[in-house]
């Protein structure tokens, strides 16, 4: 493996050929780590890289299931609004206020969700996935 070094001492690019008169060579694996810098594997902690990226898989997705009930509470807004304006009855609008309600308590239990098995129970009992 041949990699190359900024003028800080950062890897900048590796290749399995050499390429370039600045190419230095080396036996030591090289990865990416999650902020995409490469670094030499066994300069850095495999456990807390690990932990640190399902941490972040976890906030992802945490912020993904987050859109997806914003946008269904930002789709029943002009009910609302109708509903303020008069153009929708009490009885029309109940089951709206309903979902409403559920859409805002699932938000906020995602806002404080701590872990990947509590976060798959809130999105199966709300129904995220469809």
């Amino acid at each position: 493996m041949y990699y190359r070094l900024d003028s800080n001492g950062n890897i900048i690019d590796c290749s399995l050929d050499y390429y370039s008169f600045d190419c230095l060579e080396t036996d030591r694996t090289i990865i990416r780590d999650l902020k995409g810098h490469l670094v030499f594997e066994d300069e850095i902690d495999m456990n807390a890289l690990e932990k640190e990226k399902k941490a972040l898989e976890f906030e992802n997705d945490r912020q993904k299931y987050l859109s997806i009930v914003e946008s269904r509470l930002q789709e029943s807004d002009y009910k609302c609004l109708k509903f303020v304006d008069g153009a929708l009855s009490e009885s029309e609008y109940a089951s709206i206020r309903a979902e409403r309600e559920k859409l805002r308590l699932c938000y906020n239990e995602l806002e404080v969700v701590k872990t990947k098995t509590k976060l798959k129970e809130l999105i199966a009992a709300y129904n995220l996935n469809n």
